[in-house]
C-alpha cells in the first residue's frame, strides 16, 4: 500500500501531536477515529476550566460548532457543546486551543477537527488514542475532502 505525500504529512504530524509525556497513541486513519467516535465535528475551542483534582485534574472546553459530521440525536441541533478530557498530556488530555506555558493569549478563532464520545453520564469526553484534535489548518485538502463525505460513511 503507497501513501501519498498528503497522508504521510498528516500520519508525521500526528505522531509528533500524539508523542507525549507518557502518553504514546498508535496513528489510526482519520476513518477510523471517525468510526469509533460518538461526535464529529469541526469546532473553534474556547472557555476553559480545569477542576482542582492534582492526580487526576480534568479539563472542560466549549466547541463552537462550524460543521457537524456526526451528532447523538439529543445534541443533533446544538450550535455549542461542552467537552471534557484529561488536563494531563502524559494521561493522553486534549486541550485544543489552549494557550501553552510562555504564551499570554488563547489561540482563538482557529477551527479543529474533534472526536469524541458520550460517557453513561450523557457527558461528552476525548482523549488522546481513542480520538483525535487536529488544526483544520494542518489537514491537507484531499483529507478535508475525505472528511466533509463522512456523514454518509459506513462504518
Amino acid at each position: 500500500m503507497e501513501f501519498s505525500p498528503a497522508v504521510l504529512f498528516v500520519m508525521a504530524m500526528l505522531s509528533v501531536v500524539m508523542e507525549t509525556e507518557g502518553c504514546m497513541c498508535e496513528f489510526l486513519s482519520l476513518r477510523e477515529y471517525f468510526c469509533q467516535a460518538d461526535f464529529a465535528v469541526k469546532a473553534i475551542p474556547s472557555n476553559w476550566t480545569t477542576d482542582n483534582d492534582l492526580e487526576a485534574a480534568k479539563s472542560t472546553f466549549t466547541l463552537n460548532i462550524l460543521h457537524s459530521y456526526k451528532m447523538p440525536s439529543f445534541l443533533a441541533n446544538e450550535t455549542e457543546i461542552t467537552v471534557s478530557s484529561w488536563e494531563s498530556d502524559g494521561l493522553c488530555g486534549i486541550n485544543p486551543g489552549r494557550p501553552s506555558y510562555g504564551q499570554q493569549h488563547q489561540r482563538t478563532h482557529r477551527p479543529i477537527f474533534i472526536t469524541g464520545e458520550v460517557r453513561e453520564d450523557g457527558t461528552l469526553w476525548t482523549q488522546l488514542c481513542s480520538h483525535i484534535a487536529l488544526s483544520w489548518r494542518w489537514i491537507p485538502k484531499p483529507q478535508r475532502r475525505t472528511i466533509k463525505k463522512f456523514p454518509n460513511l459506513t462504518c
